[in-house]
């Protein structure tokens, strides 16, 4: 089987983060011979209410969150509930379910308040960033899917094009990029797409149809 696994923004999306349709539905259109995986550092709230009819499993807020048949799982709760004693919610500075999410300008503020206190690491993202317990990522929350799903055999292609999208990439077996992508993306994947952005995916998407078809369908 493969799994195809996605970022949201700026993957599934247009430059405007207005999402692409017509490819999240191609994509889609493949399953159940390809297993379609969202993996995003937003709240699953939020992808759940855009992309619920297209995808098989979410993994949200960067890994601590994955949906998958209808369940919801959360990775990091105490921490979660650690850092609200330490940090207040305000104008720049918001919680999801276990995630601290942050304007860039506010990051110095955070990390004062946290050293010392609480292990956390921080990812950053276009304009903000997101602070979480040590050991979650992407990887972390789609390898957690994985293992729901079962089989051993399966083949797992990645594609992003920010920070947090380095862990699940470089831990695939396809690792796929965007014109759009960070270099440090670029510089590992085994394909970078000539378009940015949702047409980007498309092309990275028909490499691996490409694939399937040269080696039988079979991942």
């Amino acid at each position: 089987m493969l799994v195809f696994a996605s970022d949201y923004d700026r993957t599934l999306t247009d430059q405007n983060l207005q999402p692409c349709y017509k490819v999240i539905n191609y994509i889609s259109s493949f399953r159940p011979e390809i297993f379609f995986i969202v993996a995003s550092g937003r709240r699953l709230e939020f992808l759940l209410e855009n992309l619920e009819p297209f995808a098989d499993a979410f993994v949200a807020e960067n890994g601590a969150v994955v949906y998958y048949e209808k369940r919801k799982y959360v990775f990091g709760k105490d921490w979660n509930e650690s850092v609200r004693k330490i940090i207040d919610e305000k104008e720049g500075i918001w919680f999801g379910e276990v995630l601290l999410y942050s304007l860039l300008s506010r990051e110095e503020e955070i990390k004062n308040a946290l050293d010392g206190k609480i292990n956390y690491r921080i990812e950053r993202n276009k304009e903000s960033i997101m602070v979480m317990p040590e050991y979650i990522n992407k990887n972390f929350g789609v390898r957690n899917v994985i293992r729901m799903l079962g089989p051993e055999n399966l083949t797992l292609a990645a594609i992003g094009d920010d920070y947090n999208d380095i862990s699940i990439i470089e831990a695939s077996d396809i690792k796929l990029a965007l014109q759009n992508s960070i270099l440090q993306i670029k510089a590992f994947s085994d394909f970078v797409s000539v378009q940015p952005y949702c047409e980007g995916t498309m092309e990275a998407f028909e490499y691996l149809l490409q694939k399937l078809k040269n080696f039988g369908n079979r991942f």
